[in-house]
């Protein structure tokens, strides 16, 4: 049966009627390119693929796959979604994806990344669990120039126009070169069950511990909200006062005000993310290589540089960093860092690795150990130190 038999059938089963209407081709431009996949799909060359795995670490997907393109670059990649399975269209939170997709899809792709876009891009991309790598041709539309402002990290080839006679990258020819750009854009993580449920149990606990008792339950949840929305995205202030009023009657002696839904929107209304870092403003990749130049000097020297560098890779607030006990790290087999961190905000731990490569001229992980074995003892001893004519203290 054919897919128009198949319209048909079901238009008379539900008793419907269609009518076929044209639309004229400057109307109707995407559809139409979309309609020509054949053109619209190209490879991207070995050497670009490369660079690629060498600058930001290989993805774990690719969502542009096609059943008879093969990767120019083995174990590129451990799974590939093609267009019949919609890899456009899944979920890429929590993962490293790859894509090269067709210049018609720039914009719808440029939206998607900005729905899940990480508020800081702050960290090496080496380092990224949840990522999109993009690689697409250079030109100056106004869907290229939207989506070159979602990430500083990018990078340029010039690659040969031959390889491309046959497709829609034919027209950007220039000097019998095709200008390729790539950029890669860290996303957010997709949050499991159990991250999600010590998230709300810590900001309930955050509000009974804090809460004025003298005040009525509803400025009680008034005053913590408005706290938090000096700190907080509106999204993240519309979760906490849900969970808050779901969770907190069931667990202790505070009740549901009647204008709870009012007090919730009047504070994500008046949420923030200028204070995103804690009210201090986060480390910038150019100040980190600036410092980093600095480490030999002296072991105060030392200690700044180890410390701006786990605030830059971890994109963690400095108190987070700051608050450091030798029993929060620990090595793997390999000589990665792993950090056991104690988030702030929402009272909740995560983990972080710091990768065993140099970082502007500065090994972090290692120096993170040959630091603990010098300025730590017992596994609750603060990680930083004070240090007198070039001195560690360790009292």
């Amino acid at each position: 049966m054919g897919t128009l038999e198949r319209i048909l059938l079901r238009a008379d089963a539900k008793n419907l009627t269609l009518r076929c209407l044209h639309i004229a081709g400057h109307l109707n431009v995407q559809p139409d390119r979309l309609s020509r996949f054949a053109r619209l799909e190209w490879a991207t060359p070995r050497g670009v693929l490369e660079n690629i795995a060498k600058r930001w670490g290989p993805p774990q997907v690719d969502a542009t796959a096609r059943p008879d393109k093969t990767l120019a670059l083995p174990g590129f990649v451990s799974q590939a979604w093609t267009r019949e399975e919609h890899g456009l269209s899944r979920d890429w939170r929590g993962m490293r994806v790859f894509m090269a997709p067709p210049l018609a899809l720039i914009g719808q792709i440029s939206r998607r990344i900005q729905s899940i876009r990480e508020q800081t891009q702050s960290g090496s991309p080496l380092t990224w669990t949840s990522a999109v790598i993009i690689v697409t041709p250079d030109h100056s539309s106004p869907e290229m120039r939207t989506l070159k402002r979602l990430s500083r990290h990018k990078a340029y080839y010039s690659v040969p126009a031959n390889q491309y006679a046959d497709s829609e990258l034919s027209w950007l020819e220039k000097n019998d070169k095709i200008r390729l750009m790539a950029m890669v854009v860290r996303t957010t993580s997709r949050p499991s069950d159990e991250d999600s449920r010590r998230a709300a149990a810590g900001w309930v606990c955050k509000l009974l511990r804090e809460r004025d008792r003298t005040l009525p339950d509803n400025e009680q949840l008034k005053q913590y909200l408005s706290r938090e929305a000096g700190t907080c995205g509106p999204a993240s202030i519309t979760r906490k006062g849900y969970w808050i009023c779901e969770a907190a009657p069931l667990i202790s002696d505070w009740k549901l005000p009647l204008a709870a839904r009012q007090i919730i929107i009047g504070a994500s209304n008046r949420a923030s993310l200028q204070g995103l870092t804690g009210g201090a403003r986060p480390v910038t990749s150019a100040e980190v290589q600036r410092v980093t130049k600095t480490w030999r000097t002296s072991p105060r020297h030392f200690q700044v540089v180890l410390f701006s560098t786990l605030c830059f890779m971890t994109a963690a607030r400095g108190a987070e960093i700051f608050n450091l006990t030798k029993g929060d790290i620990q090595f793997d087999p390999e000589g990665n860092a792993v950090l056991r961190i104690n988030r702030t905000k929402t009272e909740t731990g995560t983990r972080k690795l710091i990768v065993n490569r140099m970082v502007c001229d500065f090994n972090p992980a290692r120096a993170l150990k040959l630091w603990i074995a010098t300025a730590t003892r017992r596994d609750g001893d603060s990680l930083w130190r004070r240090v007198r004519k070039d001195k560690v203290s360790l009292m």
